[in-house]
């Protein structure tokens, strides 16, 4: 179903990528310990795609 395909979506993009202001900035898969934050080059990025298109991050090439 479309429906659950754009929620799973927006879950996957709240949990793994949008920082939260409650855990210091974190995103809550980083303050659960299953991923360690990495510093990025900011001369060497990339932009990813969420929610179809609504939202962008950049990310580490």
């Amino acid at each position: 179903m479309d429906l659950e395909r754009k929620l799973e979506e927006f879950r996957q993009y709240y949990n793994d990528c949008r920082v939260h202001a409650s855990l210091n900035g974190d995103t809550p898969l980083e303050a659960s310990g299953h991923i360690l934050r990495t510093q990025a080059n900011l001369h060497d990025f990339r932009w990813k795609s969420y929610c179809r298109d609504l939202v962008q991050l950049p990310l580490a090439a």
